[in-house]
């Protein structure tokens, strides 16, 4: 009895196995013809357009001009950007950031002879005399700078800083003892903190003056820029305003717009301009 069950269920298993394979075969062809039978347009393939692969489109080249006021300077923030693209066209396929430094001079003679760019970095309040305020479509702030009162403590004694800032020399008149004080900005305050370490600086003190104001750097994109590319543009300049990005410029001597970062300055005259700073955006704010 047992000998004849077991003959018995691989002809069982056969039979369902062939029943299983006659339903796949006319669900595969009922999808096919449904396809087809339900599509408007009958000269496209629904089936081969279902199996393509979607591609990002070919934007192709994302030009990029980083203005700067002072030419030493152009180097850093205009690497930092270039960083940023990169990490930024990583998502897409066909999309390429080009970054160019320049000075507002090399700038403007390069747009009187034709060229252009997608997007443009540039200091605040920089372009209005200039031919580029009328061809930016839209701009908004990403970094900011502030200013120092530097001088010599013993020299200085008990001067306001107030007075110390309108009499103050320049950075490299202090440099060579020629005055007891100077402005500058957090990058000039790094310069002169790297001169003194080597024996180049006389000592000084510094004190955060943001009584000079802060100067913003901001970025946009021009009027007329390719339909194609708005979605990047305006997906790079949301990249640069994210956390991570904008807590990585404090590395480059700038501080983030996007106030309250918990940020742990080396130096404590740049640690109390960003909280000036911070106190400066939460009122203009209200």
């Amino acid at each position: 009895m047992n000998c004849a069950d077991n003959k018995k269920t691989p002809r069982r298993f056969k039979k369902g196995k062939v029943i299983a394979l006659i339903v796949l075969a006319f669900s595969i062809s009922f999808f096919f013809i449904s396809l087809r039978f339900f599509n408007d347009d009958p000269e496209s393939d629904p089936y081969r357009e279902w199996l393509e692969i979607k591609k990002e489109p070919q934007v192709g080249l994302i030009r990029i001009w980083h203005i700067a006021e002072i030419k030493p300077y152009v180097g850093s923030l205009s690497s930092w950007l270039s960083k940023q693209a990169g990490a930024y066209k990583d998502r897409f396929i066909g999309v390429y950031f080009d970054v160019r430094a320049y000075t507002l001079e090399d700038a403007l003679e390069r747009l009187k002879n034709g060229d252009r760019p997608d997007i443009i970095s540039f200091p605040e309040g920089s372009l209005e005399a200039s031919g580029f305020a009328d061809v930016i479509a839209y701009s908004v702030p990403y970094c900011a700078t502030g200013s120092f009162v530097v001088f010599d403590p013993v020299k200085a004694a008990d001067t306001p800083v107030e007075k110390m800032a309108a009499s103050a020399g320049s950075p490299e008149a202090f440099k060579k003892g020629k005055c007891f004080s100077c402005v500058c900005d957090i990058r000039g305050l790094g310069d002169l903190e790297r001169a003194q370490l080597a024996g180049k600086c006389p000592y000084f003190e510094a004190e955060s003056y943001p009584e000079a104001g802060f100067k913003y750097q901001s970025i946009g994109y021009f009027s007329g820029v390719s339909v194609e590319k708005i979605p990047y543009i305006s997906g790079f300049i949301e990249h640069i305003s994210n956390t991570a990005a904008q807590g990585s410029l404090c590395g480059i001597g700038l501080l983030p717009v996007n106030a309250g970062f918990d940020i742990g300055f080396e130096i404590e005259a740049i640690r109390k301009l960003y909280e000036s700073f911070c106190e400066t955006a939460i009122r203009e704010t209200l």
